[in-house]
């Protein structure tokens, strides 16, 4: 009987070690695929469409990345591509600048992408052209629940929607 015991005692060892193995196996794979997401990649682009044609400069960022500055002419775009993270509460953010026709210097920060907000209004393509008036949002379902459609909504509109309080500089 002291035998059975001891064989069991090593089998129950050896899966113990396995399923060990598994899960850190799986967790690798987890935290380097973010093809295991549950969420898909998003892409954002910010489109310089200021009608002055002013050089835009932004600078993008997230609490884990800094996408650095740049510069875009009249009509460039920057962007960027990413996984939502699994508590969907991914936030990037940009600040950006220009000179107006008058040279006055006109800059601010914007919430570019937050998952709770942009998930529903742009899904995995979020285009945001800056204008003189504020920074847009381009909308690819209709607003009214009906197919087709789209347009744009200002983020004035939107952080008024939310609450928010929006200075424009």
């Amino acid at each position: 009987m002291g035998s059975g015991f001891n064989i069991n005692n090593k089998s129950s060892r050896g899966l113990q070690s396995a399923s060990i193995l598994v899960l850190v196996i799986f967790a690798v794979l987890v935290s380097e695929c973010s093809s295991l997401s549950i969420w898909p990649r998003v892409r954002v682009s910010i489109v310089n469409d200021l009608a002055n044609k002013s050089m835009l400069t932004i600078h993008c960022k997230s609490r884990d990345d800094d996408l650095g500055e740049h510069k875009l002419d009249f009509g460039q775009d920057f962007h960027f591509k990413f996984t939502i993270n699994l508590s969907f509460t991914t936030l990037f953010w940009c600040s950006m600048s220009w000179t107006d026709s008058n040279g006055h210097l006109i800059q601010g920060t914007f919430d570019t992408y937050k998952a709770n907000r942009d998930w529903l209004l742009c899904r995995k393509n979020c285009i945001y052209p800056v204008r003189q008036d504020g920074v847009y949002v381009a909308v690819v379902v209709a607003r009214d629940g009906g197919g087709g459609g789209g347009g744009y909504i200002s983020f004035l509109e939107l952080q008024r929607s939310e609450g928010y309080t929006y200075a424009h500089y």
